[in-house]
């Protein structure tokens, strides 16, 4: 989703605590969460935010049973984005 690669690894204690505290503190973007009850109300909830926000770019994947959209309101200069110019929204289909 993001384009950034992820290694894994072991890492020493002493160098984890900090990193975990850092990353616990972290700011991360809004999530808004969407339950619909079908799949064409999920397309639409999820087309309308499109239409909504107008973004100059986003990206749709799945994870597991929901769908992460992402959107970015402003061209990225950078590999990590600004916060507040990203919104991402999380849907899934609830249980029938």
């Amino acid at each position: 989703m993001s384009g950034l690669r992820v290694e894994s690894g072991l890492v020493a204690e002493s160098l984890f605590g900090p990193a975990h505290t850092r990353m616990l503190k972290a700011k991360f973007p809004a999530v808004e969460l969407i339950e619909a009850s079908s799949e064409p109300a999920l397309v639409h909830r999820l087309a309308k935010s499109i239409e909504r926000s107008r973004p100059v770019a986003s990206r749709l994947v799945r994870v597991h049973d929901c769908l992460w959209l992402r959107m970015w309101r402003t061209p990225q200069s950078g590999p990590m984005p600004e916060r507040d110019s990203i919104e991402d929204l999380i849907g899934s289909i609830g249980a029938q």
